[in-house]
């Protein structure tokens, strides 16, 4: 009889474990879920004001250069990375705009020049529809 007991005794804590368990995986999942629509939601909305820039290197030498230059990742990172840049250079067209970074203070100076003008869109500038609307009331 005690060793049906300490039988049974082990096999509750065991399905008491396995429920805490799967009600922790059931909670994981929902919270994944919450964050995954929330995710989309900010996507959605911020796509409609997303300016995307693809910087270029002038040539695979230099990006590696510069890679390795840096000295912030290990080789292997380093290695890894070059790996992928071609994979996402193919994806330049999927930008608004592209700089290739021959010079750093020119490919800055184009990415300025870039903000500004996406700045001045009208879309992104909603004091200026009644500020035309008062302009094209006033008499001339």
């Amino acid at each position: 009889i005690k060793v049906a007991t300490k039988r049974e005794d082990k096999r509750l804590k065991e399905d008491k474990k396995k429920q805490g368990v799967l009600a922790k995986q059931a909670k994981l999942a929902n919270a994944a879920s919450k964050l995954q629509t929330k995710q989309r939601q900010i996507a959605a909305k911020a796509a409609q004001d997303v300016v995307r820039v693809f910087i270029l290197p002038p040539t695979m030498a230099d990006l590696k250069r510069r890679l390795n230059a840096r000295a912030q990742d290990a080789a292997d990172v380093i290695e890894r990375r070059l790996g992928r840049s071609k994979g996402e250079i193919e994806k330049w067209t999927d930008y608004d705009y592209v700089i290739v970074n021959e010079d750093f203070d020119l490919a800055y100076a184009e990415l300025a020049h870039i903000y500004h003008a996406e700045r001045l869109k009208g879309a992104r500038n909603p004091w200026l529809t009644p500020f035309v609307n008062r302009l094209m009331d006033e008499p001339i």
